[in-house]
């Protein structure tokens, strides 16, 4: 399995919804095939799409047909591009995109739908019909692949939609619950018995060109031998965020512990895509003062309730979670008496050592 990125397509993205309201949403959607088609083109990364949602889109009638995209050109007056190039763009792409069942060898999936849960939920709830379980089904394979099959050797690997909900930032992981009873696999078989309960947190994109300034992070976090790049790596993730509209008015100033570096290596923060970005997010939204998870005092011990204080300058011990779900990583920071922030280092969610 190459160690490239992978990208699977979410229906949506290929979705092109009628009645058409406007000009805004034809030219939205040709810009979205056009930024997906160029990068289905580049070596480092693999486009996927599964094949349950190319049936989908048929299925539910919500395939961008020539008749469909023509009458909503006429109905809007768009003459920025013709009908039938555009299909020609979305054909191509499906035509040269490997099918994401083939290429993760997992055929077919069974799960328990009334124990599945997918959050932010409004993904699966702006999906109808068939797609709506396509895009399930899509993120269990994911899953399956990353938790199960090869869990070690995955390096990079996300969903890209093509719509935006209001308070979200330029990228967000997905959680998902599934348990999953039976599945189809091409070589070999699973380490686990079923049903497995499959937990998992997919970076999920909104855009080409957010997912082009998260892999400028994680190009950086990968040369980060030396705290210089890793706060050019928080730096990038900063501006992302503010960029997204997070508001900067509240930034700290910040620094590296003696530490950080060695601990994240140590967990595995530089082997795993997935999990730079979540550390590198982490740390970028506690300087801007908008944790992805609650910050809370890092007690003298699992019985105390008084907070840990460094001795040598006063700094305040305070913890917080990178993730709740797997492993369940935590981040451990120090609050310096003129508010500076120092990220010490990171830990699983029984570390009881801050550095």
């Amino acid at each position: 399995m190459s160690e490239n990125h992978k990208l699977a397509v979410d229906p949506y993205l290929l979705c092109f919804q009628t009645p058409c309201e406007s000009a805004d949403q034809i030219n939205g959607f040709i810009d979205r095939l056009l930024g997906w088609s160029s990068l289905s083109r580049n070596k480092d990364m693999h486009v996927l799409v599964s094949d349950k949602t190319r049936i989908a889109l048929i299925d539910d009638g919500d395939y961008p047909e020539q008749h469909n995209l023509r009458a909503a050109m006429r109905a809007f007056n768009y003459d920025a591009a013709d009908p039938e190039t555009v299909c020609r763009v979305l054909q191509n792409i499906l035509d040269t995109t490997p099918s994401l069942e083939e290429y993760l060898g997992v055929e077919d999936v069974l799960i328990d739908e009334t124990k599945t849960k997918i959050n932010p939920n409004f993904l699966c709830d702006r999906l109808t019909g068939k797609k709506k379980r396509a895009f399930i089904e899509m993120l269990a394979i994911l899953s399956l692949f990353r938790v199960v099959i090869d869990p070690e050797n995955i390096k990079a690997m996300y969903v890209t939609s093509a719509t935006r909900q209001d308070n979200f930032c330029e990228n967000l992981d997905v959680t998902v619950e599934i348990e999953l009873h039976d599945c189809s696999i091409v070589n070999g078989k699973l380490s686990q018995p079923l049903p497995i309960g499959l937990q998992d947190q997919i970076p999920f994109m909104w855009s080409y060109n957010g997912l082009m300034q998260h892999l400028g992070i994680c190009a950086i976090w990968q040369e980060a031998d030396s705290a210089e790049y890793a706060i050019e790596a928080i730096e990038l993730s900063i501006r992302e965020l503010a960029s997204s509209g997070l508001d900067e008015s509240g930034r700290r100033a910040y620094r590296l512990g003696n530490y950080f570096l060695e601990s994240a290596k140590q967990w595995g923060f530089f082997n795993r895509t997935d999990y730079a970005m979540l550390l590198v997010e982490s740390c970028a939204r506690i300087v801007l003062d908008a944790p992805k998870n609650p910050i809370k005092p890092f007690r003298v011990s699992s019985t105390s309730s008084e907070q840990r204080v460094r001795s040598d300058d006063g700094a305040l011990a305070f913890r917080t979670h990178l993730s709740k779900s797997g492993v369940g990583f935590r981040l451990m920071l120090w609050q310096l008496p003129d508010d500076t922030i120092e990220f010490a280092n990171v830990g699983d969610k029984d570390e009881l050592i801050i550095l």
